[in-house]
């Protein structure tokens, strides 16, 4: 089930981003395959939604206010079917004058959707290389891209003056993942989850 959206925009161990890193060339794939992707990635940091000030909505319509009140106060977990009445109620705040944003993050079949607010100004940006290779299937709906960025002593002062924060990763304009940072990642080792079914859309040789 997908999660409703009107915008075009999990919890990750930063550990699960230094396994990446390590991971670069891997026996068992077709070392033959050198077509490479750019990507276009940026780094936001992520609002708490117990920090985001609401204006409630007022509805004549009993049933459209008791939606809006199933959910809130605002949370980072709803079920597909209430992210129409969050979005109704977000997109009626001011949120880019005050530098925020929203997206919605899946991962793989699972029955939530997480709530991804982020401040608009990026910490970290930077074009990368991806290819077929930089691919690892976690199961049977998702798909874990590994990659390196380029100006790894930045990246690692972004994660650590970000340690028990969660971090936004945009590419090519998405959001794709919100991890936790739990230490500093050096090596400028960085990972995303793609839907398998989205896969050929950032990396088109991936088989």
């Amino acid at each position: 089930m997908k999660c409703y959206t009107e915008i075009t925009l999990g919890i990750i161990a930063c550990c699960y981003m230094v396994f990446f890193a390590g991971c670069g060339n891997k026996d068992n794939k077709d070392t033959t395959r050198t077509c490479n992707t750019e990507w276009s990635v940026e780094v936001f940091q992520v609002e708490g939604p117990e920090n985001i000030d609401i204006a409630f909505p007022q509805y004549d319509d009993a049933v459209m206010a008791e939606k809006l009140e199933r959910v809130m106060p605002l949370r980072t977990s709803y079920s597909p079917n209430d992210t129409a009445a969050v979005n109704r109620i977000l997109n009626i705040q001011d949120f880019g004058n005050n530098g925020r944003n929203y997206a919605w993050v899946q991962y793989g079949d699972a029955p939530q959707c997480e709530l991804v607010i982020y401040n608009t100004t990026p910490v970290y940006t930077d074009t990368v290389s991806v290819n077929a290779d930089s691919g690892m299937p976690v199961n049977d709906n998702e798909v874990q891209i590994g990659f390196y960025l380029t100006d790894k002593e930045k990246w690692q002062r972004v994660t650590s003056e970000n340690i028990g924060r969660r971090l936004a990763i945009s590419v090519n304009g998405k959001i794709l993942s919100a991890p936790k940072v739990n230490c500093p990642i050096e090596g400028g080792g960085c990972a995303v989850t793609v839907p398998k079914n989205d896969i050929k859309r950032y990396l088109p040789d991936y088989n």
